[in-house]
């Protein structure tokens, strides 16, 4: 708890906890989740692609060449 003696009369009172390993470690956070939500994206897109290849082949073996 925090507490303030002030006399009467209009006033601003603003209490700030600003630490700078707080804000690195948000900014890395933040690094981080930019970069797995990359790397899943990828593993999807890369996923998908091997399912075509995948059906593809599977119709040139059977003899269907178009």
């Amino acid at each position: 708890l925090r507490a303030i003696e002030v006399p009467a009369g209009v006033h601003e009172i603003r209490f700030e906890f600003e630490l700078e390993t707080y804000e690195k470690a948000k900014t890395m956070a933040l690094v981080g989740t930019i970069a797995l939500l990359l790397l899943l994206a990828y593993g999807i897109f890369v996923e998908s692609k091997r399912e075509e290849t995948q059906v593809i082949d599977s119709d040139n073996a059977k003899g269907n060449n178009a």
